[in-house]
């Protein structure tokens, strides 16, 4: 199993979504405890999807995780 994950990490993958081309980048290992919260209130688990958003996709911001 982890020879296959290996081929995985630190590989970013460009995804097509309705046309635009994203590059995905993945999340290291230093990140992970910025996701672990258990029992974490809706507010916060906003922003952690909003964080990982921006550490995944380089070009996100704020504004562009809020809802239209």
């Amino acid at each position: 199993m982890m020879g296959s994950l290996q081929n995985f990490l630190g590989k970013s993958k460009e995804i097509e979504i309705e046309g635009t081309k994203i590059t995905i980048h993945p999340l290291t290992l230093k990140n992970m405890h910025l996701f672990s919260k258990e029992n974490s209130s809706e507010e916060e688990k906003v922003k952690m999807s909003k964080d990982i958003l921006k550490l995944s996709i380089s070009d996100t911001t704020d504004e562009k995780c809020s809802p239209n």
